[in-house]
């Protein structure tokens, strides 16, 4: 598991990017280096999202797929850190064989427990390469059913929660697209 926060020149880099203004996004990945006060000095250094990963709807699943125990606890007490300090996330998903029956309750866990913070919900379908090679790819008739139904239910769920604010390009225009 591998995490920028192991980067001893994360906030420096962070820092230099907010001085030259460059819009930044960072992915803690599951660690349980994201602690509250890490994520506080992250968006203290300008950020404008956060990703998190979240594969499973459950302890279970999301443990299970990740092969690392404590993965869900991790990624949802960051989801519960990003709403106290009101930092919009990218929740990041893994479309298998295995996980595309996780994406209900991911939605389910994503409208009513975190949205917001969360801003956008990107769905990754597996590129088997590395230990991604043991997955399987999920078959179109179960992807099509399940991923764009539910994705496109949660984009209307962030439209109507949006605010006149994050319709903003990142220059501060308003975004004519909402």
């Amino acid at each position: 598991m591998e995490t920028p926060l192991k980067r001893e020149d994360l906030f420096e880099v962070l820092l230099y990017a907010r001085q030259e203004r460059i819009p930044v996004s960072v992915t803690p990945t599951t660690s349980p280096l994201a602690t509250y006060e890490t994520i506080k000095v992250i968006k203290e250094l300008g950020i404008n999202t956060l990703g998190i990963s979240l594969d499973g709807a459950t302890k279970e699943s999301q443990d299970g797929f990740r092969g690392v125990e404590g993965t869900f606890k991790n990624s949802t007490n960051v989801l519960n850190y990003t709403r106290d300090l009101d930092i919009p996330v990218q929740v990041n998903t893994t479309c298998t064989a295995e996980t595309i029956k996780e994406i209900r309750g991911i939605y389910n866990l994503l409208t009513k427990k975190f949205s917001p913070p969360v801003k956008r919900w990107s769905i990754f379908l597996l590129v088997p390469t590395a230990r991604g090679k043991d997955l399987r790819m999920p078959t179109s008739c179960p992807f099509d059913k399940k991923i764009f139904n539910n994705y496109l239910l949660f984009q209307d769920v962030l439209k109507n929660n949006s605010t006149d604010n994050e319709k903003k390009d990142i220059k501060g225009n308003k975004n004519p697209q909402g």
